[in-house]
């Protein structure tokens, strides 16, 4: 199979181990617009390290990153982009609309996921990319085992149950996500059955888990929210920006990455979020408070920007295209890594952990729930049930004692 490199994966340049020099990783991408590579590098964090040993794994944590991302399609020319190294729908679909390159294939799971990936593509954004990275997880683990590039007719039910227990017992995934993998194999399996590539699917006796992982975003834990705030506050201003916007405001991601300087009234102090990107589908208000508001007038000074400009704008600063989908996310993973922190603290976790502190706090659940732009008080409850946990003073403070003073 001819495959084209557009990209070279990431190294550490170390100054031969010189603490005085500068630290980065570098990695290689070809300029659709020249079709020449271009070296980019990522000095991010190397300054504030200041052992050896902690830029090390820095630059480890930087590196498996960054390939991932480009694994994953992310292209650094534009980061709107679902594109990536090479060149099918699996590898990674909009670089090859752009380096636009035939390649020859049997007819093998790859060959017909190919076909059958335009089917979905109807669907909302999200799931037709979920429905792309399951077949191409699925293709890797046939590529492992030698199988990847047989006729899709010789995929036995055998060989889908070792993809399953590979699921279950290696990448110990929860029932949930094992589902939706069940779920759109089996979808594309009848496809082929209707179409005529394959007399019967392969899906048959599909082992199952019972597995409940929780890897939602929990609140942070009082003890650990000093260390990130003063983490990012030092190395990242746009993350430490996108932090406030959720801790204070209550603001989802997506709303953050495409909230736009026209949203903020700093006279009013209050952030109107349009329809179209509030998750209930109805405009919604925010207030933003008064710590945060002065941070907004005197750092960011959003009375003297466009009105159209993004505020989480490409290189750090406000300007006319968002940053890409995971971009914040990644950012802050690689300082919670580097801090040690639990995978269960995720960007998102700011959220929570302001409706905590502000249900501590004693705010109304009124005022938390419009904060939120919740629907209804139950929402709310909901909410908190899920995200907090239950709580009650009484309980708290007044239990009686079980030994005698």
């Amino acid at each position: 199979m001819n495959r084209k490199k557009i990209a070279i994966l990431p190294k550490l340049y170390d100054a031969n181990g010189n603490m005085k020099k500068k630290w980065f990783v570098y990695f290689s991408y070809k300029n659709p617009a020249n079709d020449k590579m271009k070296r980019f590098r990522v000095f991010e964090g190397f300054a504030t390290l200041y052992t050896k040993k902690d830029r090390y794994e820095h630059a480890e944590n930087l590196i498996q990153e960054y390939t991932n991302r480009l694994n994953q399609g992310w292209n650094p020319f534009d980061e709107d982009l679902k594109g990536g190294v090479y060149e099918d729908s699996l590898t990674y679909a909009t670089v090859a609309r752009v380096y636009k390159s035939a390649r020859a294939s049997n007819k093998t799971f790859n060959y017909y996921s190919n076909q059958f990936l335009p089917e979905v593509e109807g669907m909302a954004r999200k799931t037709y990319l979920n429905y792309v990275s399951k077949y191409r997880i699925f293709n890797t683990w046939l590529n492992r085992e030698g199988l990847a590039g047989n006729d899709l007719r010789t995929i036995t039910p055998e060989i889908v149950r070792a993809f399953f227990l590979f699921l279950i017992n290696d990448e110990k995934l929860a029932k949930i996500t094992v589902t939706k993998y069940k779920h759109m194999l089996e979808r594309f399996f009848d496809w082929c059955v209707n179409n005529k590539h394959i007399k019967t699917s392969p899906m048959v006796d599909i082992p199952s888990t019972k597995r409940q992982n929780d890897t939602a975003p929990r609140p942070i834990h009082e003890a650990d929210i000093n260390k990130l705030v003063d983490t990012i506050k030092e190395t990242d201003r746009q993350l430490w920006l996108s932090v406030q916007l959720e801790y204070y405001c209550f603001m989802r991601p997506v709303e953050i990455r495409l909230s736009r300087v026209s949203w903020f009234d700093l006279s009013r102090g209050v952030i109107s979020v349009p329809a179209e990107v509030v998750k209930t589908t109805k405009n919604k208000t925010v207030i933003i408070p008064d710590v945060f508001r002065e941070y907004l007038m005197n750092e960011w000074k959003l009375h003297l920007l466009p009105p159209d400009y993004f505020l989480i704008g490409q290189n750090g600063i406000p300007g006319i295209k968002p940053l890409g989908d995971n971009n914040l996310r990644n950012r802050f993973n690689i300082i919670r890594d580097r801090l040690r922190l639990p995978k269960e603290y995720k960007l998102y976790s700011f959220k929570h952990t302001g409706n905590a502190r502000t249900a501590d706090a004693g705010f109304s659940m009124y005022d938390r729930q419009r904060q939120n732009g919740h629907t209804s008080m139950k929402s709310t409850e909901e909410y908190l049930k899920n995200k907090i946990g239950f709580q009650s003073e009484d309980l708290q403070k007044h239990f009686p004692r079980l030994d005698k003073k």
